[in-house]
């Protein structure tokens, strides 16, 4: 699925390879799940995957002004935020479904592959997107609440250790030895005076 990401970034063939191609080799083979369960699973995963390639591009510069292109900012916050959403949502679903009777074998298979997913997709594009981070405050908020969102996640905290780690490191560690990333109005006040 990063192979795909990478390569294929303005292509209309990403949802076709996403569903037909990763998706069904993750979910399709799972003889315990229904038709309708497998179906759900490869969107969920392609829809994960299309938020992930959305948070991962790149921000272009303006030819007119020396900032970035409005569009980009704001495609890369809101893809940000949807997966922050999807992260939360997921989270959600997962404790309310942990005492009853839908919580199977074949459930819990599917979410360890759905967590296997977001290890290895969702952590990367959050470390990719430092750099952005950095430059626009909002971006840096964004990642930080991701952060915050997995590493409070139950079933993400049991199947990202070491990426959690890694974010630890990278977030809390390196970011902040940079310096304050947001400067309150008043700090600004003081230092525009």
């Amino acid at each position: 699925a990063l192979h795909q990401i990478h390569r294929s970034r303005g292509s209309e063939l990403f949802w076709h390879e996403m569903i037909n191609e990763c998706g069904s080799g993750l979910f399709a083979k799972d003889t315990k799940l229904s038709d309708a369960g497998k179906e759900i699973y490869i969107a969920v995963f392609a829809l994960l995957q299309q938020l992930v390639k959305v948070s991962t591009s790149k921000l272009r510069p303006n030819s007119v002004k020396s900032d970035l292109l409005p569009k980009d900012i704001a495609s890369k916050l809101l893809s940000l935020e949807l997966l922050l959403h999807f992260l939360e949502v997921w989270n959600d679903e997962q404790e309310a479904a942990k005492g009853t009777t839908i919580q199977n074998e074949t459930r819990v298979q599917s979410n360890i592959t759905l967590a296997f997913a977001v290890r290895r997709t969702v952590v990367p594009s959050l470390l990719w997107n430092t750099r952005a981070a950095l430059e626009n405050p909002q971006i840096f908020r964004r990642l930080i609440r991701i952060v915050s969102e997995l590493w409070c996640s139950p079933i993400n905290r049991r199947h990202c250790k070491i990426e959690l780690g890694v974010l630890m490191e990278h977030f809390a560690l390196n970011l902040l030895e940079l310096g304050p990333q947001c400067l309150s109005p008043s700090q600004v006040e003081l230092d525009g005076s």
